[in-house]
């Protein structure tokens, strides 16, 4: 029982790491408000549902995109120019 509970565990720390993305290469963003009272900075980990993923000091963050601006090469363009 306890090999198949150790195997597993195994298993799962092996998917993980496959499956969550290396923060190392992540790029460094700033991402401000428009009015500039909220600044975040950290490494870029993604953007899901209109919402910017950073990680700061080991933290995951979850920042909206509504009324960012995106500072850093790792920043998406979230709406193409005219």
């Amino acid at each position: 029982m306890i090999k198949a509970i150790q195997s597993a565990v195994t298993a799962l720390v092996n998917f993980t790491m496959l499956s969550v993305p290396s923060y190392a290469l992540a790029g460094e963003i700033v991402l401000k408000s428009s009015d500039e009272t909220v600044v975040v900075s950290g490494q870029f980990a993604g953007f899901q549902r209109d919402v910017y993923v950073v990680i700061y000091k080991g933290y995951v963050l979850q920042v909206p995109a509504k009324d960012m601006t995106c500072q850093g090469d790792d920043c998406l363009t979230l709406h193409p120019p005219k």
